[in-house]
């Protein structure tokens, strides 16, 4: 053989040998001996550098990695962690079969719904699965009562326990229809005012004129169109320095000494505690969050924006910021506006349009204005004359 084919071999066979994949680690048979009791080949139980742990069962030599998998079975056949369900039963692998598959995931497309999940109120989805999406609890017409027992949240003088008037076509109880007037409704022989007669409340037996009064119970049994304050009894009996009404005093509920004019009310929890005649809405909070002293419109308040304590009705508007300070629904802008000829602004960009505008209407030159152009010309050319005089010297 000639040297320069020799070489050409030698090079050539270098190459193949650089190019050829690794040879795979050779594992020692002791690690088979001692470590894969079900004879699969696949090493489990005590391991260390030699012998690399990669099955996950020991005990069934149809478990290993690169065992097929068994959908739905329960049985992680592959080593991957968890078992392969099977098309249509848990696609989502939230851990809940679907409805199609016998489970009660009712959306099995979206890991966060299914039964046990956090039910979010309002947004249109069956988070739980338990049938519906969640009413979110308001009231509309701030009468004390929610929408989820309101039967018209937006008339606060129809809710459960308000007095039902007979053949009005309204259903003011909320108790499932209007009753329809009669003589005596409630059979307690006294006719009822809608139809003529003196029964303050025909649709109860114990309340008529000439009724027994309870004294104290807040209600009017006879008709007299007043509780019968309780003899002896204390006129401030919850001792909050409120008087009961029956007394001429103010506090709505004697019983409680939480609950009378002034007292913090506590909102969504069905009490009036401020005696204002309503129950606040947890929406309003407060009722004025950022403090300015107006309250916000949950709250029957004008504030528009409540969690800012500058902007409320009456305060200063601020000119070209882009926000609505004095709450007449616009931000005072330059152009648009002539309060933005006196009003302060945080607006850079405005505030030289202002600038400018007062300047073109005055006709008055500014102080930086030199006769033969704009303030800015005249500067830089001064500059440039002081450095010529002093690169000459």
């Amino acid at each position: 053989m000639k040297p320069a084919t020799f070489v050409y071999a030698l090079v050539t066979l270098s190459l193949l040998l650089a190019s050829a994949p690794p040879a795979a680690a050779q594992i020692p048979d002791f690690c088979y001996e001692f470590n894969d009791q079900d004879g699969d080949r696949y090493v489990y139980g005590r391991t260390g550098l030699v012998c690399p742990r990669e099955d996950c069962n020991d005990s069934d030599a149809n478990i290993h990695p690169t065992a097929t998998e068994v959908c739905g079975d329960g049985v992680d056949q592959d080593c991957d962690g968890a078992d392969l369900p099977c098309p249509g039963a848990d696609d989502d692998r939230d851990g809940f079969l679907a409805t199609s598959a016998g489970g009660q995931d009712c959306d099995d497309h979206n890991p966060a719904i299914h039964p046990g999940a956090t039910e979010v109120c309002g947004d249109g989805q069956d988070n739980d699965c338990a049938g519906g999406d969640q009413v979110c609890a308001t009231d509309a017409d701030h009468d004390g009562h929610s929408n989820t027992t309101d039967c018209n949240d937006n008339e606060p003088s129809v809710h459960p326990h308000a007095l039902e008037l007979c053949g009005d076509g309204v259903d003011q109880d909320c108790a499932g229809g209007d009753p329809a007037c009669v003589a005596d409704a409630d059979g307690d022989g006294a006719l009822a005012t809608a139809m003529g007669g003196d029964d303050c409340d025909d649709f109860d037996r114990a309340t008529h004129p000439g009724a027994e009064e309870l004294c104290g119970d807040g209600r009017d049994q006879n008709c007299d169109g007043n509780d019968a304050p309780c003899a002896g009894t204390d006129p401030d009996n919850d001792h909050d320095g409120h008087l009961a009404p029956n007394a001429g005093g103010d506090d709505c509920d004697d019983r409680s000494p939480d609950i009378h004019p002034g007292a913090n009310e506590v909102c969504g929890d069905g009490l009036d505690q401020d005696c204002n005649g309503l129950d606040l809405s947890c929406t309003a909070q407060s009722g004025d969050a950022d403090g300015d002293g107006r309250l916000s419109p949950e709250a029957g308040g004008d504030d528009c924006d409540d969690g800012d304590a500058a902007t409320y009705p009456g305060a200063p508007e601020v000119c070209g910021d882009g926000r609505d300070q004095n709450c007449d629904n616009n931000d005072a802008t330059p152009g648009a506006s002539s309060l933005c000829e006196t009003l302060p602004t945080t607006n850079a960009s405005f505030e030289a349009i202002r600038e400018h505008s007062v300047v073109r209407h005055n006709n008055t030159p500014s102080s930086c204005q030199s006769v033969g152009g704009g303030g800015s010309a005249g500067l830089f050319l001064l500059l440039g004359l002081l450095r010529r005089r002093v690169t000459q010297r």
